[in-house]
């Protein structure tokens, strides 16, 4: 104990910050023109205790769930196209800020041309339509 006490007198602090972890390491997302891409990606730490913090986006663009707390907290995110035309193209990072320290997560983002859906398959032109 009198060590722990001399210690701290001395500014010395022996502590383990967390390590914190997102389950991707960059969002790469497609978005149609005129559309609304939608994603999500998972924030936890090694140790599995519970963290709190927000998160900040560099662009207008992209939409984020400001703020989380939790054990393991799933981040919902959307990125709007609808005034963005085809060929498009963002890149940028996500700062994750908590009470675990700082991670930055890189996105890119690239507006394609519209595509209609038909049994499950994005159809993006006539081609694809006819075979």
């Amino acid at each position: 104990m009198r060590y722990t006490i001399e210690d701290f007198a001395k500014g010395k602090f022996n502590y383990k910050n967390p390590q914190i972890h997102l389950s991707c390491e960059r969002i790469s997302l497609r978005v149609p023109e005129g559309g609304i891409g939608k994603g999500t990606f998972e924030i936890f730490t090694d140790t599995k205790e519970p963290i709190s913090g927000r998160i900040y986006s560099d662009t207008t663009y992209i939409n984020v769930n400001e703020k989380f707390s939790g054990e393991s907290c799933e981040i919902g995110y959307s990125f709007d196209a609808t005034k963005l035309e085809e060929g498009t193209s963002f890149e940028g990072k996500l700062a994750i800020i908590c009470d675990c320290g700082e991670v930055q997560l890189a996105y890119n983002v690239t507006v394609t041309k519209m595509a209609v859906e038909e049994n499950g398959l994005n159809i993006g032109d006539d081609f694809q339509l006819t075979n």
